[in-house]
């Protein structure tokens, strides 16, 4: 007697997406294309007139300190976002950070802490790199949960708008070490601003995300969706990582949603001005969950 393929069973899909449980794909081993990136040119060396103290600082982990601040081999230490993103034509300029803020919390819980890199800057300026650009030397300001957190210079978040704008602009990296001196402790971005590769999509990612798709049989794996896909539609099935590390290709990385899906992830809703998700919500609007 043969048993029936509990993956394709209408039925039992049926009540996984009435109970919005992810369809099974246990029987599955995802195995893909090994990514491939483009050589990577060394950073550029920074300009003679602007201080470089441990912007290529080496790390292993951070944790935080006793007293609230960041901790990286035995010195506290800076962090910041060092590749920005555009995202439907905002770019948003990133804060760095002293102390392990409710932000940075936030960011570890979602499996997102990996987009900072360490940095001592004492003059507030930072690498970034906009979108796959090079990268430039930039002004930050100081995150304002930090402050909080520290409780620096009487900083609370109910103060005044003006009140928290001039803590925010007096505030110097080299003053907040003579406050904590560079000094001790271990979980971490794993690069520093030198070191970390592009955050951008393999150079085959056509080749990965198309195989993907087809090992998951064209289907959205968005818990109470699970809309199957013919690959004549697989144009409004994407690829998403759930990091937000588009260089992490690893199959515990990716996740196939349909368009209308991947426009509910964070910082995704500029999808849904694409004409391909207008198309998608009108041809399937009557099983549309989003």
């Amino acid at each position: 007697m043969k048993l029936p393929d509990f993956i394709e069973s209408a039925s039992l899909n049926s009540l996984r997406s009435r109970i919005k449980a992810p369809l099974s794909f246990y029987k599955l081993s995802i195995v893909l294309p090994a990514p491939q990136f483009k050589r990577r040119d060394p950073p550029p060396p920074p300009p003679v007139l602007i201080p470089v103290q441990g912007l290529d600082v080496d790390f292993g982990s951070i944790s935080a300190y006793p007293d609230g601040t960041l901790i990286f081999d035995g010195r506290r230490v800076l962090i910041h976002i060092r590749d920005v993103a555009d995202h439907g034509g905002r770019t948003h300029i990133p804060r760095f950070h002293i102390s392990n803020c409710r932000t940075l919390i936030e960011m570890k819980s979602s499996g997102r802490f990996e987009k900072y890199v360490v940095a001592e800057a004492e003059d507030g300026n930072f690498y970034i790199r906009y979108n796959t650009g090079p990268l430039k030397i930039t002004k930050l300001d100081v995150c304002q949960n930090c402050l909080e957190n520290l409780a620096w210079d009487g900083f609370f978040n109910q103060m005044s708008k003006n009140s928290r704008s001039a803590i925010v602009s007096k505030f110097s990296p080299k003053r907040f070490f003579e406050k904590y001196p560079k000094s001790l402790h271990p979980v971490v971005p794993v690069y520093t601003s030198a070191t970390a590769p592009i955050n951008d999509y393999p150079e085959n990612w056509d080749q990965i995300s198309r195989e993907l798709k087809r090992q998951l049989r064209y289907r959205c794996q968005q818990p109470g969706c699970g809309i199957e896909l013919s690959e004549e539609l697989k144009n409004f099935l994407h690829v998403h990582h759930k990091n937000a590390l588009k260089n992490d290709c690893r199959p515990e990385n990716l996740v196939c949603l349909c368009i209308g899906c991947h426009a509910n992830q964070p910082n995704h809703s500029h999808i849904k001005s694409l004409p391909e998700y207008k198309t998608f919500v009108s041809k399937f609007q009557s099983s549309a969950n989003f």
